[in-house]
């Protein structure tokens, strides 16, 4: 007897396809890297940045990177222009989903995703900055002209992310943002296995010390950040002259770049106060370990910050905090608990919070010990980012329906 065997093919089960994600950062793209790591993971991923030397970078970690021209400032021309180099990358990606970083990426990068048809465009704010630190004429006109794009931008998305409660409700006060389409995620996270009290054993981090010409005995006070005025560089340096007469163990660590384009950049006599009176490391590739060897990080910022990354890795890195009492620093630090919060602005405050934290090392053990928990708790990177995985499901998914 034979076997009839039908002639009707049973169907293969669709493999579903990998969603197509593009991030559009700016200058500073590279620090979506481990974003990018571990996004790539789970997308197609592509990358586009107006910085030329990423690309090897990304391409690293298997990562597709696209640069763009962009100039800081308002410039309509050249913004135009940016606009359609924009454009042209996404109509040849064709992504399901765009997601923005950074304040002109922001705005630019997500008119251009609207304008290429992609189905779900998200922007993040990375804070309000330098732009509502100052009431100055032309500070107030580009103000005026920011909000106007930011609001079309905001509009045309499915999705704003910002860092803060404050910011959320400025920007909606302003007429920038909708609450209905607003979101808050906790800053762009921190790597708290790369950023911890003991990625440098003791040997090293003698090594390091004397490298910067310091003693086992130095007391090293940190500070992180680009070179402006509103980050509160010249209270740190104000700070230093007032300590290194009460206190000649401390020694005042600045890491970072000038910002020349910025307009809130210091000048000429200004620069000079700073080189005298703290060492100048300027820009460092090996800022986790030269936390290792700090004893106090300072951050006395009078900026509308979003959350500062720095915080973020110096309370990873286990260490007692000096911060403004300003948005986005109290989101990290809790006074008296995790670190010290001041007024920003105020040397002498600042001066005096630092001290009390170098006369006591009991002290800045327990409130670095403490600030590591928290940041593990409520900023490690991969709490961050799957919060933003999921969030990208659930965007595609309501644009599907």
């Amino acid at each position: 007897m034979k076997t009839l065997v039908s002639s009707h093919k049973v169907p293969t089960p669709a493999v579903p396809r990998r969603l197509k994600l593009a991030l559009i950062g700016g200058p500073e793209v590279q620090l979506r890297l481990a974003l990018a790591e571990y996004l790539v993971q789970d997308f197609d991923l592509y990358v586009l940045g107006s910085s030329r030397s990423a690309g090897p970078i990304f391409k690293h970690v298997g990562v597709d990177y696209r640069p763009y021209p962009m100039t800081r400032g308002i410039n309509p021309w050249r913004d135009f222009i940016t606009l359609l180099c924009l454009r042209r990358h996404l109509r040849s990606i064709r992504p399901d989903l765009v997601h923005t970083y950074d304040s002109k990426p922001c705005a630019l990068g997500r008119i251009a995703a609207w304008i290429g048809r992609v189905p779900v465009i998200i922007g993040t704010y990375p804070g309000m900055g330098s732009l509502y630190g100052s009431n100055r004429l032309r500070i107030r006109l580009v103000r005026v002209i920011y909000e106007v794009i930011q609001a079309l931008a905001c509009r045309v998305s499915t999705l704003s992310i910002v860092q803060n409660a404050d910011d959320l409700e400025d920007f909606i006060s302003r007429g920038v943002m909708l609450r209905s389409k607003t979101i808050i995620v906790r800053g762009s996270g921190v790597n708290t296995r790369a950023f911890r009290p003991d990625r440098l054993a003791a040997q090293e981090a003698a090594k390091l010390r004397q490298s910067l010409g310091l003693s086992a005995t130095t007391l090293v006070v940190t500070m992180v950040s680009r070179v402006i005025r509103s980050k509160g560089v010249l209270e740190f340096a104000a700070a230093a002259d007032q300590l290194r007469k009460t206190e000649p163990r401390a020694h005042f660590v600045l890491i970072g770049q000038v910002d020349a384009e910025s307009p809130d950049r210091l000048n000429a006599r200004e620069l000079a106060t700073l080189r005298h009176s703290v060492h100048w490391l300027g820009r460092r590739d090996d800022i986790a370990e030269l936390l290792c060897i700090t004893d106090v990080f300072v951050l006395p910022t009078s900026l509308m910050e979003g959350i500062p990354r720095v915080l973020l890795e110096a309370a990873a890195s286990g260490l007692p905090i000096v911060t403004s009492d300003t948005r986005g620093c109290r989101d990290v630090v809790e006074h008296g608990k995790t670190g010290l919060l001041i007024k920003p602005g105020d040397s002498v405050e600042l001066s005096h919070a630092i001290l009390s934290l170098l006369g006591d090392p009991v002290r800045r053990s327990s409130l670095g010990k403490e600030a590591r928990r928290r940041v593990i708790q409520e900023f490690d990177s991969d709490l961050i980012y799957g919060q933003l995985t999921r969030v990208y499901r659930e965007q595609m998914g309501g644009a599907r329906s």
